[in-house]
């Protein structure tokens, strides 16, 4: 059967092995799997990332769940279309995120058009706090063949799928995955993953429990040393309250490139309040991302007051 072959094959690419190339692992049974993607009554053009700029954000929204395609893997992975166009693993046990992928096809589409209209071809990139990739792998194909994406994701499960999505829609050469927490300094940390929640993995203690979740070590990394020779253009950090120290780790990079930026903040985690004034000092304004897709000027007090407990998406640059 070739579902029976793509479900093999697959799951090989899931987790691959790095002596083996994963076009080679993959073979006929994608190029069968892509032309029953984009068959049946809807339209087989694949929609560029750039088209997503002038689409109206209902009209992207609607093509994306038209064309979306699941496939269970086995094991607890899935295959699906993301944004009408790519190919991408995740996990099903994941209820947070996945269910939207393999439902929808797409996530966050105000911030996905905000990068498509930001990333400019060329640009090296970087996706802190990549979970699956989603991000990642749009911005690969936003950077083009010159462009450079390195994507940082902690959870070894969520690592390694985004380092498959990107490799088989063909991204390889301009993708660099690093599983590794950000902080400000190197070394090993422990991370919490939900059971059911990954993208809400963050840095715990040592000793740390839970019931509901997986405690794991894992490496850490600081953004100047992962950049310390490269002009970094862009910057997306989603990182569960990590995000003070991601800055503290970074201050080379803020005072040589000072990239555009967009940045999770809650006035409720720890730190808020000295992060937000390490932001003030490298960026002078704070600018946020709305539900519309549009950026708006945004006070200090307003972020530290208002719909306290949510997150903000602040805009720098």
């Amino acid at each position: 059967m070739v579902l029976s072959r793509i479900r093999r094959a697959l799951a090989r690419a899931l987790w691959p092995d790095p002596t083996a190339r994963l076009e080679e692992a993959v073979g006929s049974e994608i190029a069968a799997l892509r032309k029953e993607m984009v068959s049946g009554r809807h339209p087989a053009r694949l929609i560029p990332p750039r088209e997503l700029l002038v689409l109206p954000r209902e009209t992207a929204e609607r093509l994306s769940r038209e064309r979306v395609r699941p496939l269970y893997l086995g094991d607890h992975r899935a295959l699906s279309t993301m944004l009408a166009r790519y190919k991408f693993f995740t996990d099903t046990r994941d209820v947070g995120f996945a269910t939207h992928l393999l439902t929808d096809g797409y996530w966050e589409m105000w911030l996905t058009q905000f990068m498509a209209k930001t990333i400019k071809e060329g640009m090296l990139v970087l996706d802190v706090g990549a979970n699956f990739g989603y991000y990642s792998v749009l911005m690969a194909d936003l950077v083009g063949p010159k462009g450079k994406v390195i994507a940082l994701e902690p959870n070894p499960n969520a690592s390694q799928a985004a380092e498959a999505s990107l490799s088989i829609n063909g991204f390889r050469d301009r993708s660099t995955v690093i599983q590794a927490a950000v902080s400000d300094q190197s070394g090993t940390v422990m991370l919490r993953v939900p059971h059911t929640e990954p993208k809400n993995a963050m840095i715990v203690p040592e000793g740390h429990t839970s019931p509901d979740a997986d405690v794991i070590p894992v490496p850490a990394v600081t953004l100047d040393e992962v950049c310390r020779d490269q002009r970094v253009d862009f910057i997306k950090i989603d990182a569960e309250g990590g995000e003070y120290n991601i800055f503290k780790g970074m201050q080379a990079i803020l005072k040589r490139d000072r990239p555009k930026m967009i940045l999770e903040f809650n006035a409720n985690r720890a730190h808020a309040e000295p992060l937000l004034q390490m932001v003030l000092g490298a960026y002078g304004s704070l600018n946020c991302l709305g539900f519309d897709g549009e950026v708006h000027h945004v006070t200090p007090e307003r972020v530290m007051s208002e719909n306290f407990g949510e997150d903000w998406l602040l805009f720098l640059e």
